[in-house]
């Protein structure tokens, strides 16, 4: 039997027939007779799963609210109208939104035309993007780095280069990279100021500069102390430098020049390492003794030397015998 009534002061534990009754008094309406709220409102009650269920809905504000009773009596009314729900039209979400789907993604459209959107790149990547149509912006977090396709700006200082050769100052023509080393108390930075260049190792406490190192304002090309060569072969000794330039020495030890009136004939010795074109030769000839009489003399042809191969000719004028002497030479020219 369906049954349409009004209610008094009865406790709605004990209305469990079937039917529609309503309530027009808020003050009968207490939850001590287990009413859902203090308004009043209609009660609809209607076979359930188990036994009997009971939905309540207020006349002023129109809140619903329902529950059911079983083999343990009555639960606890719950409002089902839509609360913590959001409208289509908008409202604010003051907890967590958890989305549980392969490709999960929020999209903000503007017009009906997509705006904006953040969430994963597809169904089975692990990558997050957040995109702008309009721009044509997009940033992704990858499992190996961050990924945009436009420049990254601290400010208007650009931090990302991309698609630039050379990294660029900012606009008061100062620049650098900087190197910080926390287990030293220290940075390296790589400055540049006006037209010079700097290497400085800074103290991150005191500020204090440990060395600096700047280049002249000029242009060159910088060399390394690798760039400066020795080497040593046999009586030769040989230096090599970045521009080009080499100095060769080299001397023969004898005794006596030639008899006295006499020159040795025309000589030649091969350098250690071959000159790009004739050098520059020194020649001279040391006794070693001090009272050698200093009758010899040693001459350097350059006309028949060349790059690789030193003529030279020995002559004693009017000692017969100086001992022991070695004959030095020095030249000079180019490696390279």
């Amino acid at each position: 039997i369906f049954k349409v009534g009004a209610l008094a002061q009865e406790n709605l534990n004990d209305v469990m027939q079937v039917g529609l009754y309503r309530q027009s008094l808020n003050r009968n309406a207490t939850t001590a007779n287990n009413y859902p709220v203090n308004q009043a409102g209609t009660l609809r009650v209607e076979p359930s799963a188990y036994e009997v269920q009971q939905t309540y809905t207020t006349f002023q504000s129109n809140q619903i609210y329902v529950r059911g009773r079983g083999s343990e009596g009555w639960n606890e009314w719950r409002r089902v109208d839509g609360v913590n729900c959001l409208k289509l039209t908008g409202g604010t979400l003051t907890g967590a939104l958890e989305i549980d789907a392969a490709e999960s993604f929020v999209r903000g459209k503007r017009n009906g035309a997509n705006n904006w959107f953040i969430g994963t790149a597809n169904g089975t990547s692990n990558d997050i993007v957040l995109r702008s149509y309009g721009h044509n912006t997009h940033i992704s977090l990858q499992a190996d780095k961050v990924y945009t396709n436009k420049d990254i700006y601290v400010g208007e200082n650009k931090v990302n280069h991309w698609g630039d050769s050379y990294l660029k100052a900012t606009a008061n023509n100062y620049g650098g990279i900087m190197i910080d080393r926390p287990t030293r108390n220290d940075r390296m930075l790589i400055e540049s100021h006006d037209n010079r260049f700097a290497l400085i190792r800074r103290n991150t406490e005191s500020g204090a500069n440990h060395y600096v190192i700047t280049t002249p304002e000029k242009s060159g090309v910088t060399a390394l102390v690798e760039d400066f060569t020795y080497q040593k072969t046999g009586n030769f000794e040989i230096r090599r430098y970045p521009d080009g330039t080499m100095i060769q020495t080299y001397f023969i030890e004898q005794n006596d020049i030639v008899p006295q009136g006499k020159d040795s004939g025309i000589k030649r010795f091969n350098w250690a390492v071959a000159f790009t074109q004739t050098p520059m030769v020194f020649a001279q000839i040391d006794y070693k003794s001090i009272n050698s009489d200093w009758s010899g003399v040693v001459s350097v042809y350059k006309w028949q030397s060349n790059g690789a191969q030193c003529v030279y000719q020995l002559k004693e004028f009017w000692a017969n015998h100086q001992g022991d002497m070695a004959i030095q030479f020095l030249a000079i020219g180019r490696w390279k």
